[in-house]
């Protein structure tokens, strides 16, 4: 991988216990969500510094860089509060496993919210309420006027 050292990463990668606690709440819900989800152990899961209340930013799958997904630091305090997230980001990453050539055209910002985004939301609500969490939407939601 080519190093810039201009470019500081401001990921970390989850531990083995962090990655192995989401997959033993993931695993139980994911055939009871509306619409398929790539396997957790398929990918690298990390803590992004950058995200979280500042930008609005809980998560990101890059289609770039198909095998990592990104979460919020926010989310090692409240970890129950980032599965969805993390399932909505599972869920682009099999959009892009499955539609792998149409994808890039797929997230261009006006088309990626009915392409990408509507059943990814969708499927991030099912998860929240199959684990009886109230979920950063709902919180969202409830705050936009």
């Amino acid at each position: 991988m080519l190093e810039l050292p201009f470019i500081q990463d401001s990921t970390i990668r989850f531990t083995v216990k962090e990655h192995l606690w989401f997959l033993n709440r993931i695993k139980p819900i994911e055939n009871r969500l509306s619409y398929p989800i790539s396997d957790i152990g398929s990918c690298e899961l990390f803590w992004d510094k950058n995200y979280g209340v500042k930008n609005g930013v809980l998560g990101s799958f890059n289609w770039l860089s198909p095998k990592r997904i990104k979460v919020s630091i926010l989310g090692k305090d409240s970890p129950d509060m980032i599965i969805s997230t993390i399932i909505h980001e599972l869920h682009h990453k099999w959009q892009w496993e499955r539609f792998k050539f149409l994808y890039p055209f797929l997230a261009i910002p006006f088309v990626r919210g009915f392409a990408l985004e509507r059943t990814a939301l969708i499927i991030e609500n099912e998860a929240d309420e199959l684990l009886g969490l109230p979920g950063l939407n709902s919180l969202n939601d409830n705050n936009q006027h």
